[in-house]
């Protein structure tokens, strides 16, 4: 059939892992011992899966293009782990010959993902662009009925210097080519950390429990895990303007407006839950900003010169931690409200010029004043209390930074060239 295309592609990845650790029990500390041995022995495989179908078509000034895909991904790893001690030749460091038995254990992790996705594009004229896209997830890390998650995305533009009452104007003959494009679309993320099963509770098997007098093994729960744990969902829309001025300079203006939900985060318990935190999609955060490029090419005499540049301002937010509206830890904040890990400390107001000025100055708990010197950081009171102490801390700044740029500058000449690259944040 004209027009369609099928394309799979499958690879895999196989890793062995063997190590063998050996001490001689006639050598240095080994003697009092009998030295020892110890193996481990792992293997990873995963392997990825990809079809992709596609079907192009246009029909007078119409062109459509439609696809479908599915992707399968799975991960499997395999540990296994044993030592002993008192080896009864020296010359010989497998397990067998030791004859006890110091360490062993084994575990094994699977973990796979399965996604389903369509997408459909139009465009009359070269003029109007219309598309449509819908993903549909699985992941191996949340329960039967929480495992899929729906993804779709919209996008439309307008490309404004093909109509008929834009080209030969003195509009156009600046703007040589302007485009306008907005869109609305989902993404799902399923990570969390290293916790490949993060709904199943935890048992430890080498509990000891007393009975009949006598103390005897058993299993004990570790982690309480909430079972209706699931994507969480990142909604971005946006709007852009595309442009093109004197068919030399390339300008691209855009705002996006992201907002994340249900995000995967620990929750905090008090002591007497008698668990560590579980996992729960209770977070939610907003990111909103501009991002400014521009891209310019030029010959001049034979010599071809370029500059490119780009600016971006992103204001970051956090909406929602759960049952808390604080998290600190030794040097950021969580905060509802504020940025994400803002850094949380202390403000300064310059330095100590004088022993009259510590004298004076309000009671540091974290030191006593009598070890403070000239020269020493001067803190301020925030709270207007006559003491310096964790109550008197602010959020200072934040490790994201709001603003970053870079411009490059480029030229050549023949077989001679030249590039200058600058970047920067604030």
């Amino acid at each position: 059939i004209e027009g369609l295309k099928f394309k799979t592609s499958f690879n895999f990845d196989l890793i062995n892992y063997n190590t063998l650790d050996y001490t001689n029990p006639k050598i240095g500390p080994a003697l009092e011992n009998g030295g020892g041995s110890s193996r481990l022995n792992s293997r990873t495989f995963s392997w990825t899966w990809n079809n992709i179908a596609s079907y192009d078509k246009s029909i007078g000034d119409h062109h459509f293009n439609v696809l479908a895909g599915m992707e399968a991904y799975s991960y499997r790893y395999d540990e296994l782990t044993a030592s002993r001690t008192k080896m009864a030749q020296p010359d010989m460091p497998e397990l067998v010959v030791g004859s006890q038995l110091t360490g062993g254990s084994g575990y094994r992790i699977d973990y796979a993902l399965v996604g389903y996705l369509t997408q459909a594009l139009y465009d009359y004229q070269n003029k109007y662009f219309f598309s449509a896209s819908f993903r549909r997830d699985g992941s191996s890390r949340f329960a039967e009925g929480n495992r899929w998650g729906w993804f779709p995305s919209f996008s439309g533009a307008w490309r404004v210097t093909n109509e008929d009452f834009i080209q030969g104007t003195a509009f156009n003959e600046v703007v040589t080519d302007m485009k306008v494009r907005g869109s609305w679309g989902m993404l799902g993320n399923q990570q969390i950390g290293n916790d490949y099963y993060p709904y199943i509770n935890t048992y430890a098997t080498n509990a000891k429990y007393p009975f009949d007098n006598k103390v005897s093994g058993g299993a004990v729960q570790t982690e309480n895990k909430i079972q209706d744990i699931s994507w969480e969902k990142t909604t971005t829309w946006g709007a852009a303007v595309d442009m093109t001025l004197f068919n030399e300079l390339q300008v691209t203006l855009e705002y996006y407006n992201r907002k994340t939900t249900g995000i995967l985060m620990q929750v905090n318990v008090p002591n007497t839950y008698g668990y560590p935190g579980y996992w729960d999609n209770v977070g939610a955060m907003r990111n909103q900003g501009l991002e400014v490029s521009l891209a310019w090419h030029k010959t001049l005499g034979g010599v071809q010169l370029n500059f490119g540049g780009n600016f971006t301002y992103n204001k970051n937010e956090i909406l929602s931690l759960g049952n808390v509206d604080v998290q600190k830890d030794a040097r950021t904040i969580r905060m509802v409200g504020k940025e994400f890990n803002a850094f949380y400390g202390y403000k300064s107001d310059g330095i100590f010029q004088s022993k009259e000025e510590i004298a004076n100055a309000p009671k540091y708990t974290m030191i006593s004043n009598d070890r403070l010197i000239p020269g020493d950081i001067k803190l301020v009171d925030i709270n207007g209390d006559g003491e310096i102490n964790p109550d008197d801390k602010v959020i200072l700044s934040s490790e994201n930074p709001k603003y970053t740029f870079a411009f490059n500058l480029g030229a050549r000449w023949k077989m001679f060239d030249i590039n200058l690259f600058f970047q920067g944040a604030a």
